[in-house]
């Protein structure tokens, strides 16, 4: 190329109007420079959870996943135990089985912002329960690479066992771990 192109009219009209675009798209908000590393106020990696939630706390909370919470313990068609959920810290979920009897169940879901100025991977949970709980993540999503500003579920499992003892309430706390994703 001998640089006439770059010194032609049709060069300086395509330069002024991708300029123009993108001083469009910052005025908008279309540009979020928040999530540079430039501008990141957050440490590098930094993930936190920012809901959570079952299908058994009586309350309809995303229609796509606790559509038929209403109190009734799901699956048995008695209101007999509950199970709640509550981000505790930006890094731990809480939850309590109220009055948990064996063969109980119930499905917890806790959500996950990236807000850390690099891309993560997800490690397994750590969960702390006692042993009359079995608590499984179900389901960890197709991807566990995390950019900055994205969010994922993690969906889990909660069985009650044989020896729980009648009218008795459990906790367990989930945290998650993450590692810098290695492109």
């Amino acid at each position: 190329m001998d640089g006439g192109f770059l010194r032609s009219k049709a060069f300086k009209r395509l330069a002024l109007v991708v300029a123009g675009l993108v001083v469009t798209a910052a005025s908008l908000g279309l540009v979020d420079s928040s999530l540079s590393c430039a501008n990141c106020t957050q440490p590098r990696l930094s993930v936190v959870y920012i809901r959570a939630f079952t299908n058994d706390d009586g309350v309809v909370n995303e229609s796509g996943k606790d559509s038929a919470d209403n109190g009734i313990d799901p699956g048995n068609g008695k209101a007999v135990a509950s199970c709640t959920a509550w981000v505790d810290n930006q890094n731990r979920v809480r939850v309590t089985i109220a009055n948990g009897y064996p063969g109980y169940r119930c499905r917890l879901w806790v959500k996950m912002r990236n807000v850390g100025c690099r891309s993560v991977r997800r490690g397994p949970a750590v969960i702390s329960s006692p042993s009359v709980l079995s608590v499984v993540e179900v389901r960890t999503g197709s991807c566990s690479l995390l950019r900055p500003g994205d969010c994922q579920y993690g969906v889990f499992d909660v069985d009650v066992r044989q020896s729980a003892r009648e009218l008795a309430t459990y906790y367990f706390t989930i945290e998650t771990r993450f590692t810098e994703a290695d492109w």
